[in-house]
C-alpha cells in the first residue's frame, strides 16, 4: 500500500529500473507463485505504475531534473547514480543541477519517516553523497550510514564472480589514474586531483 521512487542521472535509465521490477518482478510467474494477490492496478505506465488497491503508483521514477509532481513517497526513496560519467562530475555547473534537483524535487517528495538510499560512484565530494555524509560539509546527515566498496581490497577483487583481480588489473593499466580511482575505487577525482587534498590542511 505503500511508494517507492527511484530516480537516476536519465529519464531512460530511471525507466529500465522500473520496467525491470514491473515486467521482471511483478508479473512474473515464479513472484505470482509466492504472492497471488499481488496484482498490477490499473495505472501501468513506466514513470509510475500501481498495484491492484493503490491509489497512488507503487512505484515511480524519474531522470535527474525531470518533474515528479503530485506523488508522495513513503516507504522507500533511491536515488541511483545522479551523475553520468567523469565529464559531469567535473563539471561544476552539473554538479551544481545535480544538488539542486535532489533538494527541490527528489526530496520534496519524501514523506515523514521515509527512508532514503543513494546508490553512486563516488566521482566528487560535491555530489549529493559527499555533501551529505562529509562531516565538513553544511548539508552533513550524522545519521547516515556509508557502505563503500572499492573494486580491489587488499589488491584483491572484491568479488571475483562479479570481476576477477585479473581482470581489474587489466582495466586499471589502460584507465586514468584519476578516472579508476573514483569509479572503481571510490575515491572523488576532485579529491585525488588536488595537490593539498582539503583533509590534510590545518
Amino acid at each position: 500500500k505503500g511508494s517507492i521512487m527511484r530516480n537516476s542521472y536519465a529519464a531512460k535509465l530511471a525507466e529500465k529500473f522500473s520496467k525491470d521490477i514491473r515486467d521482471g518482478i511483478i508479473i512474473s510467474p515464479k513472484f505470482l507463485e509466492v504472492f497471488p494477490d499481488v496484482k498490477l492496478g490499473k495505472s501501468t505506465a513506466i514513470d509510475g505504475w500501481s498495484l491492484e488497491g493503490n491509489t497512488q503508483p507503487s512505484y515511480f521514477c524519474a531522470g535527474v531534473g525531470g518533474a515528479i509532481t503530485g506523488f508522495g513517497c513513503n516507504m522507500l526513496a533511491i536515488l541511483d547514480d545522479p551523475l553520468k560519467n567523469f565529464e559531469e562530475a567535473i563539471s561544476e555547473i552539473t554538479i551544481e543541477n545535480v544538488w539542486n534537483w535532489y533538494t527541490s524535487t527528489h526530496l520534496s517528495r519524501l514523506e515523514t519517516g521515509c527512508p532514503e538510499i543513494h546508490i553512486a560512484t563516488r566521482w566528487s565530494t560535491k555530489d549529493p553523497i559527499g555533501r551529505l555524509t562529509d562531516e565538513g560539509s553544511e548539508a552533513y546527515l550524522s545519521d547516515m550510514e556509508v557502505i563503500c566498496i572499492p573494486a580491489l581490497i587488499d589488491g584483491e577483487s572484491f568479488c571475483p564472480e562479479i570481476k576477477t583481480t585479473e581482470e581489474f588489473l587489466k582495466i586499471r593499466k589502460v584507465t586514468d589514474s584519476l578516472i579508476w580511482e573514483a569509479e572503481f575505487m571510490q575515491q572523488p577525482v576532485n579529491e585525488k586531483g588536488q595537490l593539498f587534498p582539503l583533509k590534510e590542511l590545518n
